[in-house]
C-alpha cells in the first residue's frame, strides 16, 4: 500500500512539473493543508559533551550542578549516546533536572 501512495505521488509530482496548470490546481488544494509541525529538535551527536570527560575535570558536586544547566533534548542525548539506559525507556515528560538527578544516579554506578 505504501508503494502505490510513494507511485501515486511520483506521478503527481511528474503532472505538476510538466503542466503549470495542474500544478496550479495542486497547490490550491494543498495550501489549506497544515504544514509540517517542527521537530522538537535533537542534538547531534557530535554536539553531545562527553560526560566522562566532564565528570574527571568536575568533580562529583559541580558535575551534578553543570549538568542542571544542559537542556532536556541535550540530557536525552547524553543518556542515549552514553548507553546510561540499556532498557530503552524514554525520559518522558520529566524535568531536566530531575533528568540531571536520573543521569548523575546511573553515572555514579559505573
Amino acid at each position: 500500500m505504501i508503494k502505490l501512495l510513494k507511485q501515486l505521488a511520483e506521478l503527481i509530482a511528474d503532472e505538476a512539473d510538466q503542466n503549470p496548470s495542474f500544478a496550479g490546481k495542486l497547490n490550491a488544494i494543498l495550501d489549506p493543508l497544515p504544514k509540517k509541525p517542527a521537530g522538537k529538535g535533537k542534538v547531534k551527536d557530535t554536539a553531545v559533551p562527553d560526560v566522562f570527560t566532564e565528570y574527571q575535570a568536575k568533580g562529583a558536586d559541580e558535575f551534578s550542578f553543570w549538568l542542571r544547566t544542559l537542556d532536556l533534548v541535550t540530557l536525552k542525548a547524553v543518556v542515549r549516546i552514553s548507553a546510561f539506559d540499556p532498557t530503552k525507556k524514554p525520559l518522558g515528560g520529566r524535568t531536566p533536572i530531575n533528568s540531571s538527578r536520573l543521569s548523575l544516579s546511573k553515572f555514579r554506578r559505573i
